[in-house]
């Protein structure tokens, strides 16, 4: 039990400090559940949608400390950032946002970021969520290259 206590406090320490170094760690506010019990922690597919209507198939997951790790099949390399409940619309639907952040390589090359911001609602189910909000690409010394505003929508797994 206590190399699990001991394994568990090193990788939250671990993560934390790496989002520090990407500046995301004032993020971690998370609630892992709503006044009647969804959740937005867990594993979620799905496809984050381009103003070209292009698609590109995602994985991510929301962990209960407010970290978030993301992966997609146009880059396969792994996404780090956080997220934080932020209330409930209209219509009672539980909302929440993350940031994350990604580095791209090609051949082993680095060849910038991405900085994604989204506003997300969690469906009545707590089985889906919808998003929408911006993914900025920089190059290497951090200049805006493009900005464009995406979508996404995903199914827990």
């Amino acid at each position: 039990m206590q190399q699990s206590i001991f394994r568990r406090t090193f990788l939250a320490n671990t993560g934390k400090n790496v989002l520090s170094l990407f500046g995301l760690q004032q993020w971690m506010i998370a609630s892992t559940t709503d006044t009647i019990g969804r959740t937005i922690t867990g594993s979620y597919q799905g496809a984050v949608t381009f103003p070209d209507g292009s698609k590109v198939a995602v994985l991510l997951v929301f962990h209960a400390d407010g970290t978030l790790s993301e992966t997609n099949v146009k880059t396969n390399n792994p996404g780090l950032g956080t997220w934080r409940h932020t209330g409930s619309d209209a219509q009672g639907l539980v909302t929440f946002s993350y940031v994350m952040r990604e580095f791209l390589v090609e051949s082993g090359t680095f060849t910038g970021t991405v900085h994604v911001f989204q506003q997300a609602t969690l469906s009545l189910s707590g089985e889906t969520f919808s998003a929408s909000g911006e993914g900025i690409l920089l190059d290497p010394e951090g200049k805006e290259l493009l900005r464009n505003h995406t979508s996404t929508h995903a199914t827990r797994f």
